[in-house]
C-alpha cells in the first residue's frame, strides 16, 4: 500500500531506473526482431500514441524529471482506476477491509487522460518498411493488419481461424513456407488484442537470399486464408486444440486471478471459465469464415 500510495520518488533511484531504461533502448538496437516490430507499429499507428515504442526514445527518456514522474503518478494512480487481483486461502473480509485502508490513500479522482480515438485505416495498398541492418545473414519478416478490440463480438473467431491459419506447427503457414518450401525457420501469426486495438502478425525470421520468395508466399498464403478460407478439418483442429489447453491457463489460483484482471482490462468483465468453453464449442464455421472476410484484407497490410 505504502509503494502504491506513499512511493519515495528518490532522486538517486530516478536517475539510475533512467540510466537502465536507456541501456535497454541501446540494447534493442540489436535486436532485430524487436526493431520490426517497433516500425511496425509506427507506421500502422502513425502519430497515434498506440504507434509510439513502449520503451521509448533516447531523447524521450533524457527530457523527463523527477517533477514529471511525480505528476504522472498524480495523474494516473487514484481510487477510480484501481484494479486489484487476489488469490489463495485468505479471509475475505479482512483482506478487503486493507484494500479499502490501503485506497483510502489515495486521491479519488485524478486529472484524466483519455486515449485519443484511433484514425481510420484507410489504405489501398500494402506498405513496406526496411530497417537496414548491414552483414545480417537472416533477416525478420513481419506483417501485420489493424484488427477489432478484444470485446469486439468477432475477436473469438478472429483468434481461432488466425491460429489455424498460423499458430501451431501443423497450421497452414508453417507447413507452406517451411516444411513444403525450406524459406524460414519459423514462422508464424497471431492476434492480440485490449480494450481498445487489436492487431493480426505474421512473419518469422529468413535466409537473407530467400527473404523476398519467403515474403511473397506468406502474402499469397494470407490471401488464400481470406479468399477460400479454412477447412472444416482446420478449424475442428483448432477448436479442440484450444478446448483442451484452455484448463491449463486456469489451472492454479494465480492463473485464475490473472485471467479475470485480463478479462476486465480487454473489456469482457465476468467472462468465466466455463462460458468460454461454451463459446469456443458453439461458434460455427460460418461465423468464423465471416469475420475472417470482414476484417482481413490484403489492402490494408
Amino acid at each position: 500500500g505504502e509503494v502504491l500510495s506513499q512511493p519515495a520518488f528518490e532522486e538517486e533511484e530516478f536517475e539510475k531506473v533512467r540510466r537502465e531504461m536507456l541501456a535497454e533502448l541501446d540494447s534493442l538496437k540489436d535486436d532485430d526482431a524487436q526493431l520490426a516490430r517497433s516500425w511496425l507499429r509506427r507506421s500502422i499507428y502513425g502519430d497515434h500514441p498506440f504507434g509510439n515504442d513502449p520503451a521509448g526514445t533516447t531523447e524521450g527518456l533524457k527530457s523527463i524529471y523527477l517533477e514529471d514522474v511525480k505528476a504522472c503518478h498524480h495523474a494516473l494512480y487514484r481510487r477510480d482506476r484501481l484494479l486489484i487481483g487476489a488469490s489463495g486461502d485468505f479471509d475475505v473480509p479482512a483482506f478487503e477491509q486493507t484494500l479499502e485502508r490501503m485506497a483510502a490513500t489515495l486521491p479519488i479522482q485524478g486529472i484524466g487522460r483519455t486515449i485519443p480515438p484511433i484514425p481510420a485505416d484507410d489504405l489501398d495498398a500494402p506498405r513496406g518498411i526496411l530497417v537496414d541492418k548491414p552483414g545480417r545473414t537472416q533477416i525478420q519478416l513481419l506483417v501485420a493488419q489493424r484488427m477489432p478490440p478484444a470485446s469486439d463480438p468477432d475477436f473469438m473467431a478472429l483468434k481461432l481461424a488466425i491460429s489455424a491459419f498460423g499458430g501451431n506447427f501443423t497450421s497452414r503457414l508453417m507447413q507452406e513456407l517451411r516444411v513444403k518450401r525450406g524459406l524460414t525457420y519459423g514462422v508464424h501469426a497471431w492476434l492480440g488484442g485490449d480494450r481498445h486495438a487489436g492487431m493480426l502478425m505474421m512473419g518469422g525470421s529468413a535466409d537473407a537470399q530467400r527473404g523476398i520468395e519467403a515474403l511473397t508466399v506468406l502474402l499469397s498464403e494470407y490471401e488464400r486464408f481470406i479468399d477460400e478460407g479454412l477447412t472444416d478439418e482446420e478449424l475442428e483442429f483448432i477448436r479442440q486444440h484450444h478446448l483442451k489447453s484452455l484448463p491449463f491457463s486456469t489451472e492454479t489460483a494465480s492463473l485464475q486471478a490473472a485471467q479475470r484482471i485480463r478479462q476486465h482490462l480487454e473489456g469482457r468483465a465476468g467472462y468465466t471459465l466455463a462460458a468460454l468453453q461454451e463459446r469456443l464449442r458453439s461458434i460455427t464455421t460460418d461465423e468464423i469464415r465471416s469475420a475472417v472476410r470482414r476484417h482481413c484484407r490484403r489492402s490494408a497490410l
